[in-house]
């Protein structure tokens, strides 16, 4: 939630208003807390037909972003958003139209242009390039790209379903449970899948470890790469263990 009205002031006190202005107070890990414990302060103003939201660093009032939104609850992005790094450079800035990423740049501290993106409608990217501090294009950079299971996701939904149908608990193969696991996991930097967790528990023990032994023993993956390095990525994947 990104916004209430001054009506739940006392219900939520981890928002304050004052005359057209909402102010909010997160931890680091950006969970709703008390004023006195903020590390970050976000404050909300309406402006003609979007929101404008600030985030401070707390303890020092340097900007940590300035963006606009289409909503309330400022969870639409509709507009530029701008991130800032704690002595209050600019990092990167991103262009959204209704929640939809459009493009993106990232800076180097002297303010010279480190890259960029640009998608069109359906989430495609139509062009991306890297320079060097002095302005000289980077050739093949890649700005920005997912991690990917070798083949693509019709290899990786095989590998999946060959993983769900091999030593298969004795209970489900009676029939006596079912159900879905979404697992967590990572895909490092060398395409190695580590710290295999379960995110949403199936209920029962026997379908989540095997669940994770699946996912474990997973292949390496093309790592995902950042700014034209390889960068650690985190997936979730669902496994649907169907009635017998």
């Amino acid at each position: 939630m990104r916004l209430l009205t001054i009506l739940f002031l006392f219900a939520s006190p981890q928002l304050f208003s004052q005359a057209d202005t909402v102010y909010k107070f997160f931890n680091k890990n950006w969970k709703p807390v008390q004023k006195d414990s903020a590390y970050f302060t976000a404050k909300i103003i309406k402006e003609n037909s979007n929101w404008h939201r600030w985030d401070f660093w707390t303890s020092t009032n340097i900007m940590q972003m300035n963006g606009y939104y289409e909503d309330a609850e400022t969870e639409i992005e509709n507009g530029s958003l701008k991130f800032f790094n704690e002595q209050g450079i600019l990092r990167d800035s991103s262009n959204y139209e209704h929640g939809k990423l459009m493009s993106k740049y990232s800076f180097y501290e002297t303010h010279s242009i480190k890259g960029f993106v640009s998608y069109n409608n359906t989430g495609q990217v139509i062009k991306q390039a890297g320079y060097t501090e002095d302005g000289k294009e980077i050739p093949g950079y890649i700005f920005q790209k997912e991690a990917a299971f070798p083949g693509g996701i019709e290899a990786w939904q095989k590998y999946l379903v060959k993983g769900l149908t091999t030593k298969q608990p004795k209970a489900y193969i009676q029939g006596k449970i079912s159900g879905t696991v979404v697992i967590s996991f990572l895909v490092y930097k060398d395409g190695t899948v580590q710290e295999v967790e379960v995110a949403n528990s199936s209920g029962y023990k026997e379908l989540d470890d095997h669940a994770v032994t699946v996912i474990k023993k997973s292949p390496k993956w093309i790592p995902a790469v950042q700014y034209n390095q390889p960068v650690i990525y985190r997936q979730k994947q669902s496994l649907v263990y169907a009635p017998q």
